[in-house]
């Protein structure tokens, strides 16, 4: 083989092999997601089985309102909170916990006076 063909297969292994390593590496997968795109206020979660540790990450765009997520662990625990509002990218960050069903739960509102209900999309999700 010549030189070319040879650096273009070594390309191709090495963005293969990038590519079943998820969560810089750590071997985690995406066990639980949410999603909304339109309007409305209101909730929704999912739960995902998780060890002691996880990442969540996330982006949106919000146009009006906010949107606070939460992930619990099976014991109850909050591991973490945050609101976001206009536009966000939540890059990954490490969560930790006691090991079994985790949940991760989004509360959409909207925030002005005269009951504008909340407008965007966003997407969470929760490695383990």
């Amino acid at each position: 083989m010549n030189k070319p063909t040879l650096v273009a297969i070594a390309v191709s292994l090495l963005a293969a092999l990038a590519g079943c390593m998820d969560d810089a590496g750590r071997g985690l997968q995406a066990k639980a997601t949410l999603d909304f795109e339109g309007q409305g206020n209101g909730s929704h979660s999912e739960t995902g089985s998780c060890k002691d540790e996880g990442d969540i990450a996330g982006e949106g765009t919000l146009h009006d309102g906010s949107v606070t997520v939460r992930v619990t662990d099976s014991g109850g625990s909050q591991l973490f909170e945050r609101s976001f509002k206009e536009s966000f990218d939540l890059s990954k960050e490490v969560i930790r916990g006691d090991s079994g069903s985790w949940k991760i739960e989004a509360t959409r509102s909207g925030n002005d006076l005269a009951g504008d209900q909340f407008n965007g999309r966003y997407e969470f999700r929760l490695y383990c």
